[in-house]
């Protein structure tokens, strides 16, 4: 009962810094919506803040999810993603919580270009950082091409830890 009065506490306060203070009833549904994506990047934001403490590297994610509306996808020095935002729904149908564990290989299929594909691998085998627009495949089997701006991530030691991938429809 508590979190519904610190959250009702929350909503009253942006609520009041705000220059509309009421809605027509038609808007609750579409306002709704736009709190639930201020939401899910505020976590976003956070939780990959926190990741990043340990980098060397530094990067605005603010920047990247909101205002470009990127996705950005964690994985360790093996390759297994570690962290997704939770846009990666509205790219290609997958919740964050589907591809943890999973290889990025998992979004490509039958079309995908090989040499495109092997030419992100070498990039990733010599860890350096690569940008490269591929074709990959939605949850549900579309297909849509992928821009893909990837880093590797070392920590304040030199040691490579994981990569970074900012990716949008292209």
């Amino acid at each position: 009962m508590n979190e519904l009065k610190t959250y009702d506490q929350a909503a009253q306060k942006f609520y009041q810094k705000q220059p509309v203070k009421a809605l027509p009833f038609m808007a609750w549904d579409v306002y709704a919506e736009y709190l639930h994506r201020i939401i899910d990047l505020s976590d976003d934001i956070t939780q990959l803040k926190k990741l990043s403490k340990k980098w060397d590297e530094s990067w605005d994610f603010n920047d990247a999810l909101a205002n470009k509306n990127q996705v950005v996808v964690l994985t360790d020095a093996n390759l297994k993603i570690v962290y997704s935002s939770k846009n990666m729904k509205a790219m290609n149908g997958y919740l964050p919580e589907e591809v943890e564990g999973q290889s990025p290989k998992m979004f490509q299929g039958i079309g995908t270009c090989e040499v495109t594909s092997s030419q992100i691998r070498k990039a990733v085998d010599a860890r350096v950082p690569f940008e490269e627009t591929i074709l990959n495949y939605r949850k549900d089997g579309s297909e849509y091409h992928c821009h893909i701006k990837g880093f590797p991530v070392h920590d304040k030691h030199g040691k490579l830890i994981h990569f970074i991938a900012f990716e949008k429809v292209a």
